[in-house]
């Protein structure tokens, strides 16, 4: 108090006072600790949660989109509706597949795909860790239920070539006609030419343990040069004509796995009367009786190495499927069908038939793809051999 009774006057700092110094500090905390903790949750640094923003605020300005790059945890299919059923296109994708996430709906992200298009995946699809779903140490796999047992091996053949890497297949079965199926892509003869898909998701699709690409008959669907002389599948006949353009392969519901040539067994009707519910038709034969072709010692093709996938029996009950890598890829330089010859006649088949090879060659099984594709990822293709759960 002065003499005058008058109040002291506030203390100042410079042009502003004590108390409005403390209120600037005290707002300046609180903005300090709101925009920390929304910085921290942005995962901005490394330590949080991703923050989209929803599709439906996007701008049509690419700079102003948050974009994340992710991969897919499954196989699956990209729709652009987030109602897939309806969806009027539709993808499909490896699960180590990089994909640009650019929105978010619900439970969907929205994505953008290589050619820049914009689809809907459920988040469960998505990580932000690229997969790893085969050990590359891992060279054994087995499954058995009641009537069935499948083992498959990783091998590595040391040749003055290079690395032969392949896998072997065995699949024991007391019932072939329930476990040794086939399965075109998008569920029809007509889908396989159309619509293609990688080998994963046909065996996902028809609840498969194990698979491998088939004889890639909807790549010669419609091409009067290229269409299968007979393809009976399942037991139902798709297609028949006059031609005879080589060995093909039968297989009967005893198991029973035949060499043959067009017009030997008959007519597509009489061989399915006969018992057979599958043939196959890709170049040649590999083994027939023990003996391997001779015909591909003497060819020229027997000498280009490359993947190549291939069905094969010891008895009727007992089947090899074997697919090699190469190209590269696994740092294998691939077989000759020669070569796929011997590995087939080393496992003691006595039967055995080339089916669809390079980028197609892929072997499935229990939802991981074990091979390396030599396209770098899975070739869709219009069809599969696979044994069911």
């Amino acid at each position: 108090m002065n003499d005058n009774n008058t109040p002291d006057k506030e203390e100042k700092y410079g042009p502003f006072t004590f108390r409005q110094i403390v209120i600037f500090l005290i707002c300046l905390i609180i903005l300090l600790i709101i925009f920390g903790y929304r910085i921290l949750n942005s995962g901005i640094l490394g330590g949080g949660g991703l923050d989209y923003t929803a599709s439906s605020d996007l701008s049509d300005t690419e700079n102003e989109e948050q974009i994340v790059t992710m991969y897919f945890v499954n196989d699956v299919q990209v729709a652009d509706t987030m109602d897939l059923k309806d969806a009027t296109w539709k993808e499909d994708f490896l699960y180590d597949d990089p994909i640009s996430v650019i929105g978010q709906e619900g439970d969907y992200y929205l994505v953008r795909l290589d050619d820049g298009r914009e689809g809907y995946v459920s988040k469960d699809d998505l990580t932000l860790s690229k997969p790893k779903y085969v050990d590359e140490d891992d060279t054994h796999w087995e499954y058995d239920r009641e009537g069935l047992s499948i083992e498959i091996d990783k091998y590595t053949d040391i040749t003055d070539d290079g690395n032969v890497v392949y896998w072997v297949a065995q699949v024991n079965t007391s019932n072939p006609q329930k476990d040794i199926n086939t399965a075109f892509a998008s569920g029809s003869y007509d889908g396989s030419i159309e619509k293609k898909m990688r080998c994963s998701l046909i065996a996902q699709e028809n609840n498969a343990i194990f698979a491998v690409n088939g004889d890639a008959c909807g790549f010669r669907g419609y091409g009067d040069d290229y269409q299968d002389p007979i393809l009976i599948r399942n037991g139902k006949i798709y297609y028949e004509d006059d031609r005879n353009i080589g060995a093909m392969c039968a297989l009967y519901k005893s198991g029973k796995l035949k060499i043959f040539y067009p017009k030997e067994l008959g007519s597509a009707e009489d061989m399915v009367s006969a018992g057979i519910t599958d043939t196959w038709w890709f170049d040649t034969y590999l083994v027939n009786d023990y003996n391997i072709n001779q015909a591909l010692i003497d060819s020229e093709q027997s000498l280009k190495r490359a993947p190549y996938t291939a069905i094969g029996q010891i008895d009727k009950n007992h089947f090899i499927f074997i697919c090699v890598d190469g190209r590269g890829s696994n740092d294998s330089i691939g077989v000759t069908y020669t070569g796929m010859a011997y590995l087939m006649k080393r496992y003691g088949c006595k039967t055995a038939y080339e089916l669809d090879g390079g980028g197609s060659t892929t072997i499935y099984f229990d939802g991981m793809v074990l091979n390396k594709p030599s396209d770098g990822r899975q070739r869709a293709i219009s069809d599969i051999v696979y044994v069911s759960k």
